[in-house]
């Protein structure tokens, strides 16, 4: 078990981090995780589940479990933000894999896994008041399906950017205003039809956008644990 914000990560800017396989972030039971960073937890939900598949994560059925912080962590308005997650997706869904803002009075920023032509792909979600979306960015990439994959999400002010399994996958402009809300785990930020389906072991949210280079190094410092 390790973290990668540890001396082959990348610490720098790192505000949030959520790991199921070191000890200090999650036991193996109950339903309690403890961020190692920034010092915000975060509360098992509905009977998420645990495995030591990836060194350790958290299981979601798809049908209710998730993983909620207990205040904000990430980048608000149109700060820079980074956000990269390991997940195990077994099968072609559309469902949420995180989430965070507010859907009502501002923009969430999330990632959405999707089949449409028979594809397994991310996009990139993001919504403003009510459920009116301020846009949407399919990835161009696929993902392994099955298997484990490395999807990084980020934000510099003016574009929003998707990476999978550190290979750029697409970019477009907006402009964000996202507001203080919980981070979501295996689910979105709103509506129960988004829960995600699989295993989720690593999130790490960043308060600046990481350079192609950093987001290689994230992926070869926890690779091992992946067996990629």
């Amino acid at each position: 078990m390790g973290i990668s914000a540890g001396p082959s990560g990348v610490s720098d800017g790192l505000v949030f981090q959520l790991d199921a396989a070191n000890f200090r972030s999650y036991s193996g039971s109950g339903i309690t995780a403890n961020g190692l960073i920034g010092g915000i937890g975060a509360t098992l939900v509905n009977g998420t589940g645990y495995t030591s598949d990836g060194g350790g994560s958290f299981v979601f059925d798809g049908t209710n479990d998730y993983v909620i912080t207990s205040a904000n962590v990430g980048p608000l308005g149109a700060n820079p933000r980074t956000i990269c997650i390991w997940f195990y997706m077994p099968s072609t869904q559309r469902k949420n894999v995180y989430g965070y803002g507010q859907l009502i009075t501002g923009s969430i920023f999330d990632i959405i896994t999707w089949d449409s032509d028979g594809f397994n792909r991310v996009i990139g979600h993001y919504a403003g008041v009510g459920y009116d979306t301020l846009g949407s960015m399919p990835s161009r990439n696929t993902l392994n399906v099955p298997g484990w994959n490395f999807v990084v999400h980020t934000y510099n002010g003016t574009a929003v950017s998707i990476y999978t399994n550190t290979v750029f996958s697409n970019s477009t402009n907006l402009n964000l205003t996202t507001l203080s809300g919980p981070l979501t785990v295996g689910r979105g930020t709103y509506d129960a039809y988004d829960y995600f389906t699989g295993k989720v072991s690593n999130i790490q949210i960043y308060n600046r956008v990481l350079t192609t280079a950093e987001i290689q190094q994230n992926f070869n410092s926890m690779r091992g644990r992946y067996n990629i």
